[in-house]
């Protein structure tokens, strides 16, 4: 072979290799294969890239409902590019099918805004950063300006609010119960209920391991709703928070409330469609060893506001006039490494014309549940007495709200 070829032949291998290892740079995992391979003394040259699995069209066509993943919005970029074919992924057409898109991904869905006709809801809030490519962010309930964003929409802190009358609450508080009486409740239930909180890793394990023991029996807590998404219900502030999510919500039952309430009050008492619980005024919010507490404390905030003002639309349910009579018919409740706390929230009228509602929060007590038993029947016999207590406000406005309708 003389040399010219030879040359030649090095400069069509280089050009070859130049092409190869650009391609090894757009997929890092050739490239990585590529370098294992070197250093056992070779490279391969014949890498096939894995291809990802794709469901074919009938899949997609034969479910009955359609999450938002992203396997999904692939298959709906694929079909768009068709143009004409019929597509059960269909994206928005109108702001009203985009705002619907916009309240599931407040409950943590995905990012929307790439999707072809969706149109971003505004907001003139500074918390709510607006990326250069339009994607709206959402202001995430651990995130500091949340605390901020609660405030400035009237949905105060406990150092800020107003206290309601707390008598008759501090004495059902008081109320002994037989069940966490002594020797009803033995020292080894106690015991177990320390060692269980002692040995959670996170909050998973507490409100499987410690929560029961405190909420006691379930047959005696129904109706209860246990992480749900609180997606159907009018937004508290200007929409551009994520919609709560309460570890404990107690409420009534859909049939408790005359049908026709349940339809006109819906988007303020009715929390989820597909869950039979209506009006929650009894909450818990749960951490586990290394979470938040100023997150605990303000989901219990948020919490409480929802339930408070489902509470006051019940009240005021066929009344002439608005009710305001500052007292607290909504409670929640938090957890945290053997530190129970009660809070009790409230509405007092807005401060200006055309305003919207105070919401207030105030601690009623609080329980280091696990130093000693006496402390451990303290604050459990509290919370189940607030419980009970927020039950018999739900039933009363509840049977009140039904008799005014039957007389309307």
């Amino acid at each position: 072979m003389s040399f010219n070829v030879k040359v030649q032949n090095q400069h069509q291998q280089a050009a070859s290799d130049k092409i190869w290892l650009k391609s090894l740079h757009q997929n890092p995992r050739r490239e990585q294969k590529a370098r294992r391979s070197s250093r056992a003394g070779c490279i391969d040259f014949t890498v096939k890239q894995r291809r990802p699995w794709r469901y074919p069209p009938e899949f997609w066509d034969r479910l009955s409902r359609i999450s938002l993943t992203h396997t999904a919005l692939e298959e709906l970029d694929r079909r768009n590019k068709g143009h004409n074919q019929p597509c059960s992924l269909s994206p928005p057409t109108t702001p009203a099918q985009s705002q619907g898109l916009f309240r599931f991904s407040r409950g943590g869905g995905p990012c929307l805004c790439h999707l072809r006709g969706y149109q971003p809801a505004q907001s003139t809030d500074p918390t709510m950063a607006t990326t250069r490519h339009n994607k709206t962010t959402i202001l995430s309930i651990r995130a500091s300006t949340f605390e901020w964003h609660l405030t400035k929409n009237n949905i105060h802190p406990v150092w800020q609010s107003r206290e309601p009358d707390l008598e008759s609450i501090y004495k059902a508080l008081a109320a002994p119960r037989l069940s966490l009486s002594l020797p009803e409740f033995s020292t080894e239930s106690f015991q177990t209920f320390r060692k269980n909180n002692q040995q959670a890793i996170n909050e998973r394990d507490i409100i499987d391991d410690v929560i029961p023991i405190i909420v006691g029996v379930r047959s005696e807590n129904w109706p209860v709703a246990r992480g749900i998404i609180f997606n159907d219900l009018e937004a508290l502030t200007d929409g551009f928070i994520p919609s709560a999510k309460p570890d404990y919500a107690y409420g009534a039952l859909f049939g408790q409330l005359i049908t026709a309430i349940c339809i006109k009050l819906g988007r303020f008492i009715d929390p989820e469609l597909d869950v039979p619980l209506i009006v929650p005024n009894f909450f818990l919010e749960v951490k586990g060893p290394n979470g938040s507490a100023a997150v605990k404390t303000r989901q219990a905030r948020y919490d409480g506001a929802i339930g408070a003002r489902a509470m006051h639309h019940l009240q005021n349910y066929g009344q002439e006039e608005p009710i305001y009579d500052g007292k607290a018919y909504t409670f929640s409740a938090t957890y945290q490494d053997g530190q129970l706390m009660l809070y009790a929230h409230h509405l007092t009228a807005p401060t200006t014309r055309g305003g919207q509602p105070e919401y207030h929060m105030t601690q009623l007590d609080a329980w280091a549940t696990t130093g000693n038993i006496q402390s451990f029947i303290a604050g459990v016999t509290a919370f189940r007495n607030l419980r009970d207590l927020a039950k018999q406000h739900r039933d009363t406005f509840i049977q009140d709200a039904n008799f005014r309708h039957q007389l309307a």
